[in-house]
């Protein structure tokens, strides 16, 4: 579907095709509106447990949403909460499916369903320091995307190969990012 015709339609796979424009346009007149800043902070909550407060984003100096919280349980035997590794999965899971998403509904292709299933393995002996030979993390994630759109095979490919070059949470994990992860000391008055 060319763009013409696309921004006519109110929406496409739930998406405001007229607002995406905008935003994209918006974006593109001034690329400082397309700065997103996240921040998390995580307190233990005893034993492997913790407690995720998400700030929410803020786009252009602007806050996005509002503030939520997820407790996780540590990988080594928690009380029902997920794990940091299978939330790490799930970020990925859900990055790539809004990706396809937006990336279908810019082509005018409506999804019928879409869902993403990812496997990974990690050995235990590198994470508690039991073998200093073997990584502490995923040495690959396996990714199957099931999706049936009234796209055809080649705009489907298209949107994938797309999807896999821009998703923001497949590309941190795919390549290195710089990590500047300090120390802060607080003693018990």
């Amino acid at each position: 579907m060319n763009a013409t015709a696309l921004m006519h339609r109110e929406s496409v796979n739930g998406l405001d095709i007229g607002a995406l424009f905008d935003t994209m346009r918006q974006i593109e007149a001034e690329p400082a509106r397309g700065f997103v800043a996240f921040h998390v902070s995580t307190r233990w909550a005893g034993r492997g447990e913790a407690v995720t407060h998400m700030d929410r984003a803020t786009r252009a100096g602007r806050r996005v949403g509002e503030r939520l919280t997820l407790p996780t349980d540590g990988v080594l035997g928690g009380r029902g909460q997920p794990s940091p590794h299978e939330l790490m999965l799930s970020a990925v899971n859900a990055c790539l499916m809004g990706s396809y998403v937006i990336g279908a509904a810019m082509r005018g292709i409506a999804i019928e369903s879409i869902e993403i299933e990812t496997s990974a393995e990690l050995d235990l002996r590198g994470l508690l320091g039991i073998d200093p030979t073997i990584a502490p993390n995923f040495e690959d994630l396996r990714i199957v995307i099931r999706v049936a759109a009234d796209g055809s095979d080649a705009e489907l490919a298209d949107i994938h190969a797309c999807v896999m070059k821009t998703a923001p949470n497949v590309q941190s994990v795919a390549r290195p990012v710089r990590l500047d992860a300090r120390l802060e000391i607080a003693r018990a008055d």
